[in-house]
């Protein structure tokens, strides 16, 4: 009523057309619209601050007892969880001989779970309810399960998981269909009868998931298993009580929206750990549950050390976000009192590069998940290098070209080679692309961005380096491709040994899509250093390989190194002695082993380390520590070259043993008619192999310190 006034009277009427009459309306409009804009902007800014007030006291109030914040009305709709895309299951025909499909790399039934058991409060809550209680699942093999929850929460001030149950909750199990369970259609079984949930029901479903591929490594900084805190309530007003006293500030969670993967890694300074042993256990657990192909966030929990400081730029900061294409948390740097995660994915036990077995594949690479074939994709799509979109499909085309355009090839460089090897390894790349069999460069890590890197790797038909970071990029060469690993001489134990080791094989092992060639074990064992013959002739097999072109998948044994076929056998002769082998690798599998048998070996230690040694010992936290295994079998089944050598022997030996290769490459010359340097290269190793290792057996003395190499932290 006050502004029309005002209008009215700054408005006369139009016949007033006198000079006096314009000069007065001017004077009137100049006073009366003054006080018009100012009440105007007077009540603008009040009604403004009541909406902002009104808004911020709702946006913040405490929940209600029905579980719903008060000012739900005004909170932006949470991010969408992206549709699950089972994997693993029956693909469509393919007729074509000239390629097979990805479906086809691996059993689809091999490893695949039977059913999800899962937590579930749907029977009895209303949908107000839905953004409180926890839901859990659990599918996976009982050593290394794979859980979905929605509703999170998280602690920052303890560091600590929580899960938030109604005490009438039930516990139940459904078939697994490679997705997560719909509580409202899928058929279901209630799998523990119980009038109230209890936690120890609760710890039963949750057991051996774990965000360490270790699990439950009690020594700092590793941390334990995955054991978030569990809350069971008999209302929500219980539950609701509880948040407001974890988050006094607000009485409210902080959100964290959308699908969620959270994992621990100890190298996030390391690109290859950081790969291998933190992002693809976690990847194998998304497959698991149909989010292989989803862009999703990171939460990481972080551990400080010498080389890895707060503030520090390292690789994770770039990597870990573009694999997973979401946001990237380290919880480290929560500071709010309280989180709420819509969706997370945990699950990494026993799904690592260093989770050992004595086949020598990558977790789930020969199993229903065709787990590093789909990785080394994802890891192509996240930097550009391959669609985003369908590289999860099952009838994705595996081409294989035998280097019709031109053989490509890449041999990385190692930490372990000298000086004098990278300049034999240069000038025998030289020869063979003079000779147009192959042109493969000598790649150094620190010339070439990651992504340069990756693409290099992927555009290449043969893969050669040795043990450690160099080899971990073989996966990511062309289907049809061929790895030659070149293994190393390496010392170790106490008194000192030597031995041929090729120990990260996984890599190639692993690949079903890849063929694989070892430097011979016996030309190490024998010389303890390269044979420019054979590093030449072993490449040019590869190349052959490649050009010839071999089966797809290629058949397990056919990518096994000397200690992987003495495996093979073992475990064949004796399926149990096998598993419990394989147990005694991987840390609290069986409550009656030694975990520092796990912590201190690779599968090339076996029967050659004091600790794996018949009738030996070595001391190691002030206990003797002896591995159990069959050891007659293992004898039985040793492969020749599976040998060790006194370290201080074997090199004192080493101008005798040069002496006897110049011997035996000039008989070899000698019946050939030519002369040494025109040996082909296959002609010289053939020559070399003929030789005899040095007589200097390893050299076993009770009370040592074992030679233990606890890679999971150093």
């Amino acid at each position: 009523m006050l502004l029309s006034s005002l209008r009215t009277e700054a408005w006369p009427s139009s016949s007033s057309s006198s000079p006096t009459a314009r000069s007065k309306r001017r004077s009137v409009f100049d006073s009366c619209g003054a006080r018009s804009w100012a009440l105007g902007l007077f009540w603008f800014a009040a009604i403004s601050s009541t909406v902002l007030a009104a808004f911020i006291l709702v946006y913040f109030a405490p929940l209600s007892s029905s579980g719903r914040p008060a000012g739900l009305f005004f909170r932006r709709s949470p991010k969408p969880i992206p549709p699950p895309h089972p994997y693993g299951i029956q693909r469509q025909t393919l007729n074509d001989g000239h390629y097979l499909a990805a479906g086809d790399l691996t059993n689809i039934s091999h490893g695949r779970p039977e059913y999800v058991d899962f937590i579930t409060t749907a029977m009895e809550e209303t949908k107000k309810d839905t953004k409180l209680w926890t839901g859990v699942q659990c599918t996976g093999h009982q050593l290394n399960h794979s859980c979905i929850f929605d509703n999170l929460y998280y602690t920052p001030k303890d560091e600590k998981f929580h899960v938030i149950l109604p005490s009438f909750a039930q516990i139940r199990r459904a078939n697994y269909y490679g997705r997560p369970v719909d509580v409202s259609s899928d058929p279901s079984s209630l799998l523990m009868s119980r009038d109230h949930l209890t936690p120890d029901a609760v710890e039963m479903v949750l057991a051996n998931c774990s965000d360490f591929f270790m699990g439950d490594v009690p020594f700092i900084p590793t941390g334990g298993n995955f054991t978030p805190i569990i809350h069971i309530f008999n209302s929500s007003s219980e539950a609701l009580s509880w948040l407001s006293a974890s988050s006094p500030h607000t009485g409210l969670p902080t959100i964290i929206d959308g699908l969620t993967v959270y994992g621990f890694s100890l190298y996030m300074h390391n690109v290859g750990h950081l790969l291998y042993d933190g992002i693809y256990p976690l990847f194998i657990s998304m497959i698991r549950f149909g989010y292989g192909e989803a862009r999703v966030n990171a939460a990481f929990r972080i551990v400080y050390n010498e080389m890895h400081q707060p503030g520090q730029k390292v690789p994770a900061d770039t990597v870990v976000p573009k694999f997973f294409g979401g946001t990237y948390y380290r919880l480290n740097d929560f500071s709010e009192d309280l989180y709420r995660f819509q969706r997370v994915i945990v699950g990494s036990r026993r799904m690592a590069h260093r989770s050992l077995n004595l086949q020598g594949t990558m977790p789930g690479s020969y199993s229903f998940e065709n787990s590093l074939y789909y990785f080394t994709q994802r890891l192509k799509a996240a930097y550009g290098l391959v669609p985003w979109t369908d590289f999860m499909s099952a009838n994705a085309e595996i081409k294989t070209d035998r280097a019709a355009g031109g053989c490509k090839g890449v041999f990385t460089d190692n930490k372990r080679f000298t000086e004098h090897e990278r300049a034999m390894f240069r000038s025998i790349l030289a020869k063979l692309k003079k000779s147009g069999l192959c042109d493969i460069i000598f790649l150094q890590w620190e010339e070439h961005s990651f992504r340069e890197q990756l693409e290099i790797f992927s555009e290449s038909d043969v893969y050669i380096s040795g043990v450690g970071t160099g080899i971990t990029r073989a996966h990511m060469i062309k289907p049809g491709g061929v790895v030659v690993n070149l293994g190393e001489f390496e010392t170790i134990g106490y008194p000192p040994r030597v031995q041929a080791s090729y120990r990260d094989v996984q890599f190639s092992t692993g690949a079903p899509y890849l063929g694989v060639l070892f430097y011979p074990a016996r030309l190490w064992n024998i010389y303890g250093e390269f044979q420019p013959e054979a590093v030449e002739d072993i490449i040019e097999q590869a190349v052959r390989k490649v050009k010839e072109g071999f089966v797809l998948p290629r058949p397990l044994e056919d990518g096994l190194s000397h200690v992987g076929k003495t495996f093979s056998q073992y475990c064949e002769q004796s399926p149990e002695d096998c598993d419990e082998l394989n147990s005694e690798l991987n840390p609290f599998d069986d409550a009656n082993n030694d975990y520092w048998c796990a912590l201190c070996s690779w599968p090339e230690y076996i029967g050659l380390d004091s600790m794996w040694h018949e009738g030996q010992s070595c001391e190691w936290y002030g206990a003797a520590r002896q591995c159990k295994f069959n050891y007659r079998l293992f004898e039985e089944c040793q492969s020749p070259d599976h040998i060790a050598f006194d370290k201080e022997c074997h090199e004192a030996n080493r101008p005798a043993m040069r002496h006897q290769r110049q011997t035996l490459l000039q008989g070899q010359a000698t019946e050939l008619g030519v002369g040494v340097s025109e040996l082909s290269p296959s002609q010289a190793t053939e020559a070399l192999l003929a030789g005899r290792p040095p007589d200097c057996p390893v050299r076993y003395e009770p009370g040592l310190t074992c030679s233990c190499q606890p890679l999971v932290w150093l």
